[in-house]
């Protein structure tokens, strides 16, 4: 039986432009457990959020394979991959993507309604998943009238209101200042401690040691993977 959530084997991906190709993957072997809570880290250029794309199905890869829970991702019609970001995986981007004429339960019903959710279920859930991060008095806000940490936080509610079976988190805190990252990564650390499976880029070691695991890419390839040290229980 197939323990991983998420798997890749031998995954590449190249970019071309013209007669220039650039190699950003280079056969990467990947593995996460229902429930565990990865940073992948690396300096600039080394595939990082590449491989979070081809994870997430938000991109295809050159070469490779891709399986969640076992099955082959690579090898299924377009249609196939749509329904399933769309239903079973959340994701959260460094630059929220809220849009920005929509209130914060808006912006959360998006997805939903997408989803199938009637215009009434879509908006309850919204506003009980927004009060549950401290937004129950924000959810009629414009972005443009939220913080930066509470933008954040509805990107956060966005992604996992659907409950993905897997979030993906791409730089989460790099808009934010430390006490508004701190925020984020706690909400995520919460997450995680309710069972939900987190895969989460991010260059700063400190948030990397709230995971149960560091990955870490150089050039296209995996360097090392490691345990962290004693999570913090908050």
């Amino acid at each position: 039986m197939n323990t991983y959530i998420v798997e890749s084997k031998k995954l590449v991906k190249n970019y071309e432009s013209g007669e220039v190709v650039t190699k950003v993957l280079h056969g990467v072997d990947f593995k996460v457990k229902e429930g565990e809570f990865v940073a992948v880290m690396g300096p600039s250029g080394s595939g990082k959020s590449t491989l979070m794309y081809q994870l997430g199905l938000i991109d295809n890869p050159t070469d490779g394979e891709i399986f969640i829970e076992g099955r082959d991702m690579v090898n299924i019609p377009q249609y196939e991959r749509d329904d399933i970001r769309l239903n079973e995986l959340g994701f959260v981007f460094q630059d929220y993507a809220l849009v920005p004429e929509l209130t914060a339960a808006e912006n959360v019903m998006v997805p939903l309604l997408m989803a199938g959710y009637t215009s009434r279920k879509a908006y309850e859930r919204a506003v009980d998943y927004l009060g549950r991060v401290g937004l129950g008095e924000r959810v009629n806000n414009l972005p443009s009238q939220l913080s930066g940490g509470e933008q954040q936080r509805v990107s956060v509610v966005r992604a996992v209101s659907n409950d993905p079976k897997i979030l993906f988190a791409d730089e989460p805190t790099a808009s934010l200042d430390s006490e508004m990252s701190k925020g984020v990564l706690s909400l995520l650390h919460d997450l995680n401690k309710k069972g939900q499976t987190i895969i989460m880029v991010t260059h700063e070691e400190e948030y990397g040691n709230l995971a149960e695991r560091i990955v870490f890419l150089r050039d296209g390839v995996i360097e090392s993977d490691r345990k962290t040290k004693k999570r913090p229980t908050k």
